[in-house]
């Protein structure tokens, strides 16, 4: 359940990512992403070594981002006179290379006539991007450039998927305020 007072945190702190992103605002692609979220105060690029083959990791990465993240959620807010509602759509684009893989986790909201502060991307505002490199055959450095706040559990699932420590996919119907 989602309460108003969330839903305005997350209005204040998506505005105040978007500011801090820049006059542009929003990245519009991952190589944006990666340059925005570690000058953001809203957002952090967070590096991890796992000792996995790179192959599985791959493999992993790709499958889970399918099957966990090809989502959409509905989400209704209530606040003490008010309530709001909206769908949240998840598109995962996965890129496996020879010695990286890339992760972009996009989410576009609809909510009848909701105005967009910023141009959004088709597929929506790039929340996250994963980019896991092959260092040798048993080890991969792994780059995750994401929001500070809100979204710690799909972090830890990803990191979980990276390691081999876990292949759950997280609630994206939660948000960790």
């Amino acid at each position: 359940m989602f309460n108003m007072n969330k839903l305005i945190l997350l209005i204040i702190a998506f505005a105040f990512t978007a500011c801090t992103l820049g006059m542009r605002g929003m990245p519009m692609n991952a190589d944006e992403a990666r340059q925005m979220f570690p000058k953001s105060v809203m957002g952090e690029h967070k590096t991890f070594e796992a000792d996995r083959s790179y192959s599985q990791v791959a493999k992993t990465i790709e499958q889970k981002a399918h099957e966990c993240f090809d989502v959409s959620v509905e989400v209704t807010s209530y606040g003490y006179e008010s309530s709001a509602h909206w769908t949240d759509y998840y598109k995962p684009t996965v890129i496996v290379g020879e010695k990286r893989t890339e992760l972009h986790l996009q989410q576009h909201k609809k909510q009848g006539n909701l105005i967009k502060p910023y141009e959004e991307p088709e597929g929506g505002y790039y929340m996250m991007v994963v980019d896991v490199d092959k260092i040798s055959a048993d080890k991969v450095q792994t780059h995750m450039y994401v929001p500070k706040i809100g979204y710690d559990h799909v972090v830890s699932a990803i990191e979980g998927w990276v390691k081999g420590t876990s292949s759950l996919c997280p609630d994206m119907a939660k948000h960790d305020f």
